[in-house]
């Protein structure tokens, strides 16, 4: 009945028809088109219902079914979700995502104080309350909590939305006039206006997939933000792209230049020294040592597998001499242990083949035997018939 009336499925939607109606219809396509219609009014709607549509249906029920991954993860409502859910459900959420946070931690508590003054006022007849400040801070720590369990159902909804919205990275097409970087800064995308911070990519499923989407939002978004320039901030965002597991040839090359572009800059400054002292201008946002920018950059192109690039990628001055000597050691021992391997196939194959030519010279030995014998054989046959002709 529910998947042929429309009325009834409008009567959910509407409030009429309790929610729970959708359990006992989840396996249908359009439990998850009626369910989608819901959340699509999560700004109008009460924060509690929005809450128990993503914890219990969402993130619960529908979760396993097939046609709810297509008729909503995949559907451009979800991306808005996820904005929306990792500001705390703010209003406006899905354009400001995790940029409201800090803001409406502030006007919430302000909210909060005035709320509790005014009910204490009003207890007291226009007296000052002497439990009010415990009540605003009990309050002030159920905002907390609830914002709070908003942005882990955003980490959620981010888990499940990542791939299938390509890492919520904006299309190929929209960076066609990119400048030398290869990026040009999106207002629409999330991980450029702030609204997705970037260690959320610790929530990106584990595939393979997920991955490379991974590393394609660290590389945009360290090159839109300057990081060649920051190597504290680079090497503690370097570890979400798990780069030592990377076997994409293409995405080993952005990182290889990105990194490269760090350590000319770096290369480019003064002297040898500290950079805890006296910085010139052009120093960049680096702060503490130089050796220790140094050292951090070495252990970010070690996690690079260099080998899989082209040598011309290589013909550069800026990489780490110890970098590119290590490469070529590793390539050393490679071809010593592949010519050791091929010694020890020829040596195999040279006693192969001196078997094989005994067995050859015993054969040929046995044929020439044979042949003898055959010889004879043939002789006494021409004096059998010779014989017998005369017989007769």
């Amino acid at each position: 009945m529910f998947t042929q009336s429309p009325k009834l499925r409008a009567m959910v939607v509407s409030g009429e028809v309790p929610v729970a109606f959708l359990r006992g219809v989840v396996r249908h396509r359009c439990a998850s088109v009626v369910l989608r219609r819901m959340l699509a009014e999560y700004e109008a709607a009460p924060l509690e219902d929005v809450c128990e549509l993503l914890e219990h249906f969402l993130l619960a029920e529908f979760a396993e079914e097939e046609h709810s991954h297509a008729v909503i993860v995949q559907h451009a409502l979800m991306r808005d979700l996820v904005l929306w859910a990792r500001s705390g459900g703010a209003r406006g959420g899905a354009r400001t995502g995790a940029r409201a946070l800090g803001g409406r931690s502030k006007g919430d508590a302000a909210d909060v104080e005035g709320a509790c003054a005014g009910a204490s006022r009003a207890a007291d007849g226009g007296s000052s309350c002497s439990r009010s400040p415990r009540d605003v801070q009990r309050l002030r720590r159920a905002g907390a909590l609830k914002h709070h369990d908003m942005t882990c159902r955003g980490e959620r909804l981010f888990e499940m939305a990542f791939v299938p919205h390509d890492g919520l990275l904006p299309r190929p097409s929209d960076n066609a006039s990119a400048a030398d970087s290869g990026f040009v800064s999106d207002p629409s995308c999330p991980w450029d206006s702030g609204a997705l911070d970037l260690l959320l990519l610790r929530r990106a499923p584990a595939s393979e997939d997920s991955l490379q989407l991974v590393r394609r939002v660290l590389i945009r978004s360290m090159r839109l933000r300057g990081l060649e320039e920051d190597t504290r901030e680079m090497a503690l965002l370097w570890p979400l792209g798990r780069w030592p597991f990377c076997r994409d040839p293409a995405l080993i090359g952005e990182a290889f230049r990105l990194l490269s572009d760090a350590w000319r800059r770096l290369a480019a400054l003064p002297g040898l020294g500290d950079l805890a002292g006296p910085r010139p201008a052009h120093a960049g946002r680096d702060q503490g040592s130089r050796r220790v920018a140094e050292e951090l950059l070495i252990k970010l192109f070690a996690d690079l597998e260099v080998w899989r690039l082209p040598p011309k990628a290589l013909l550069t001055p800026w990489v780490p001499g110890q970098v590119l000597v290590s490469h070529v050691a590793s390539h050393c021992a490679k071809l010593e242990e592949r010519q050791f391997a091929l010694m020890e196939e020829t040596r195999h194959n040279l006693e192969e083949i001196t078997r094989l030519q005994a067995v050859v010279a015993g054969l040929a030995s046995r044929l020439e035997v044979t042949n003898a014998r055959s010889q004879q054989c043939m002789q006494r046959q021409t004096d059998v018939n010779e014989t017998l002709r005369r017989l007769r």
